[in-house]
């Protein structure tokens, strides 16, 4: 019977980042190392840009509490940006899931809303 060895390396999952560079290395050899810390890099350069920034909104929650002032009305979000242009909610993604929104951009919006309303008032007749 002749015994066969075979190290492949664990499937990569959110607690692989969190170990050493030594132990990158010994486990799954420099290149892996380097796209690790690279991956770390990106992350935390990420997260600082998006926490820095006092006039952006992550996340339907956080919008929501800006916009509603209450965030349990998250949903409502989703709502607003699936509006048409030029009526649709200004909210962009960060990648794949994180949507953001800028408060700045949001009074700006607010206050096309309101002028068009006016507008669309002024336009009407008297029903007496």
């Amino acid at each position: 019977m002749i015994a066969v060895s075979v190290d492949a390396p664990p499937p990569m999952h959110g607690s692989v980042l969190n170990g050493t560079k030594q132990e990158h290395e010994v486990q799954h050899g420099k290149g892996y190392a380097r796209v690790a810390s690279l991956l770390r890099r990106f992350r935390s350069e990420r997260q600082r840009a998006v926490t820095t920034d006092k006039n952006l909104l992550t996340g339907a929650r956080e919008i929501a509490r800006y916009f509603f002032g209450d965030e349990g009305r998250h949903r409502a979000i989703y709502r607003l940006w699936a509006l048409k242009e030029p009526h649709r909610f200004p909210m962009f993604k960060l990648g794949d899931t994180l949507i953001c929104a800028r408060k700045s951009e949001i009074d700006r919006w607010i206050e096309e809303r309101e002028r068009a309303s006016n507008d669309n008032r002024r336009d009407r007749p008297d029903a007496a």
